[in-house]
């Protein structure tokens, strides 16, 4: 007689199709860049940590005009995405998402790229205001390195959250985060310096309004959400 109670496996949803299809698509983008952007790319990476370099890249021409700059940014938004959406599927029960996991996911992606923009644009405005242009564009290009280095090293971490499912990794992913917030900080203290009309605790504020507070605010709102 056939054992009727044998029953299959339900699919884990913590590996869904989807997700292997975006990792896909972060590692085409990454050997792309690699391909055409090889040189600029491992100066982005010494720029994040050595401010000759930072200066090298700036003098080599404004980075936001050129094409790596825009995959970069989408290499972080997609990833950031992933280990928030990582983060949230741990924490919270998955049934009580009112949308797909896929949905989900593309909506944190809008959410880091429109807060991402916001902040761009609140800087540029102050900058004006301040007439502190060419110290500001300076404080983005360190901005943009160090997220663009923070995006590389959480990829193989996320990699093996999803796949290998340790979620514990997602712990090491926000230490990764955390670090590279307050090493972003202080490398850009080092760079208002040079505002000497500015005192310290003027500058100390508005580093952490720019970089601590709108960080406190998202999570807030996540947390309300779900």
């Amino acid at each position: 007689m056939t054992d009727l109670s044998i029953q299959p496996a339900p699919l884990v949803p913590f590996q869904s199709d989807w997700i292997f299809w975006v990792f896909f698509g972060i590692f085409l983008l990454i050997a792309w860049i690699q391909v055409f952007y090889a040189s600029r790319l491992r100066l982005i990476f010494r720029a994040s940590f050595f401010t000759r370099d930072l200066h090298q890249l700036i003098r080599e021409g404004n980075i936001f005009n050129q094409r790596i700059s825009i995959a970069v940014s989408l290499l972080y938004v997609l990833i950031l995405a992933m280990v928030i959406l990582m983060t949230l599927q741990m924490v919270f029960d998955r049934t009580s998402f009112s949308i797909s996991p896929i949905r989900l996911y593309f909506l944190l992606a809008l959410v880091v790229t429109g807060f991402w923009a916001l902040k761009a644009f609140i800087m540029n405005f102050l900058s004006v205001i301040f007439k502190t242009e060419t110290i500001n564009y300076e404080y983005q290009v360190n901005l943009f390195v160090t997220l663009a280095v923070l995006a590389i090293l959480l990829l193989p971490v996320m990699v093996i959250t999803v796949y290998l499912k340790m979620a514990w990794m997602i712990y090491f992913a926000f230490g990764l985060i955390v670090f590279f917030s307050v090493f972003r900080l202080f490398k850009g203290f080092l760079i208002g310096l040079s505002l000497t009309r500015f005192s310290y605790f003027l500058l100390f504020v508005y580093l952490c309004t720019l970089e601590i507070l709108p960080l406190l605010v998202a999570a807030k709102l996540i947390l309300t959400y779900f």
